[in-house]
């Protein structure tokens, strides 16, 4: 079974080895690998690691695409249990409306808390991504620790709760999940 997360004008689709070729080059692409782990550029590795993922129980992977399938991006919550979750593997398109980035941020963050229920997610991110790291803290995050590559963000479940009713324009008013066949 695959997840998806319904939103306002996107979904975010559970990966499938169909996306492989598209997940590669977002992360080999100089656009975007700025601040990501070094990926091979090899799509029989890429479509190994997507097996992979889908054997996880604690690993989703998704595919930030709009209403009508078009793909812009790609996201991830992984090491989930009771109390936490990681948040990364964020990756949006150029070409994608401004909305889509900020809207696939609390569809993640909604399926952390609303879905997996755990207490609190964390996020790393680079030090250099400036961009990111004032998204961030705008949306309420807060650094608790740093090593000398990345800062470490930390949010609870109540204070997500208070960032998403600030933000509502950007967040459905029911969340909602369905599941389908993996293909």
């Amino acid at each position: 079974m695959a997840l998806i997360v319904i939103g306002k004008n996107i979904n975010l689709r559970e990966v499938n080895i169909s996306d492989a070729k598209f997940l590669l080059s977002l992360r080999t692409s100089p656009l975007y690998n700025k601040y990501l782990n070094k990926t091979d550029n090899d799509i029989n590795k890429q479509i190994e690691y997507i097996k992979n993922n889908i054997l996880k129980n604690d690993d989703f992977y998704f595919i930030v695409e709009s209403k009508d399938g078009k793909r812009y991006g790609c996201i991830r919550i992984y090491n989930i249990t009771e109390e936490t979750c990681i948040n990364g593997s964020w990756i949006i398109t150029h070409d994608a409306p401004y909305n889509y980035g900020i809207e696939s941020y609390f569809l993640i963050f909604d399926c952390a808390f609303y879905y997996f229920k755990v207490k609190n997610a964390q996020s790393s991110m680079n030090k250099k991504n400036h961009i990111l790291i004032n998204f961030y803290k705008r949306m309420g995050l807060e650094i608790v620790s740093e090593d000398p590559q990345q800062y470490h963000f930390h949010c609870s479940k109540e204070k997500y709760g208070e960032i998403r009713r600030t933000y509502k324009r950007f967040t459905v008013e029911h969340f909602c999940i369905k599941t389908t066949q993996q293909v």
